[in-house]
């Protein structure tokens, strides 16, 4: 368990307020909430956890946070900004500041493209850098992860399972942001690796002071990650608090 970020640290970095989201089933004629009133909010250099059982709504949120699903109501504030009345050109420039890692890294790493292409991606979108500047900082994401340089021209079937997850954080890492959405980051992996990743993440929380927020099933790596949990069911938060 990490030590408690207070709200003395100043403004939310992440504040999601009474958010709701509604899916149309049967051609409109059933509706269901998928999220329901939630509100939470994320501080700079703070992990907070969504858990809850399968359909609860926590991927739905993430997926609200990372503003690749448009909510039903509701606002969701990210670094100053109501980006839920934003407009997908005028939240590009916030794009860079907002990451992801998949829970399946082979399955979230295109298997046509090459490790240094991959991680090149959000510095290619969000930066006028030229090739030999994003390929110095492509090199400086994969040494902070522990990537050897030498599998920069590799593809991910080519890799361990450590290895792909390592590549989708260093991608993450890359653009520099200050959130990272960690969508069952571990739970494909094996106990041994699961811990090297989990570790991993803290350095790099504690080197970058990146928030994120962690979707997962996996009680003990939250134990051992977050500073608060967010427990949902059904669509709502039914508790939250520290660890």
């Amino acid at each position: 368990m990490q030590s408690d970020i207070t709200e003395s640290r100043g403004e939310p970095l992440l504040k999601v307020q009474q958010l709701v989201k509604l899916f149309s089933l049967r051609r409109g004629k059933k509706v269901l909430t998928a999220v329901n009133q939630v509100s939470f909010a994320v501080w700079p250099g703070e992990t907070l956890a969504l858990v809850g059982e399968s359909g609860s709504g926590k991927t739905t949120i993430g997926r609200c946070v990372l503003q690749t699903l448009p909510v039903t109501a509701g606002e969701i504030w990210f670094d100053g900004h109501n980006i839920t009345q934003m407009s997908q050109r005028d939240l590009r420039p916030l794009r860079a500041g907002m990451q992801v890692v998949f829970q399946d890294p082979l399955d979230s790493l295109n298997p046509k493209m090459q490790v240094g292409t991959i991680i090149d991606e959000p510095l290619r979108e969000h930066f006028p850098l030229t090739p030999p500047e994003r390929l110095a900082q492509v090199l400086l994401a994969m040494n902070r992860v522990g990537l050897e340089q030498d599998i920069v021209h590799a593809y991910p079937g080519q890799l361990t399972p450590s290895q792909q997850q390592r590549v989708a954080i260093a991608r993450a890492i890359a653009s520099k942001p200050k959130l990272i959405v960690l969508d069952e980051p571990t739970s494909s992996l094996d106990p041994l690796i699961r811990s090297e990743i989990l570790h991993l993440l803290i350095d790099l929380q504690r080197e970058f002071g990146i928030s994120y927020l962690l979707i997962s099933h996996d009680l003990v790596s939250v134990r051992h990650i977050a500073h608060r949990i967010a427990v949902m069911y059904l669509g709502e938060i039914v508790e939250l608090g520290p660890i």
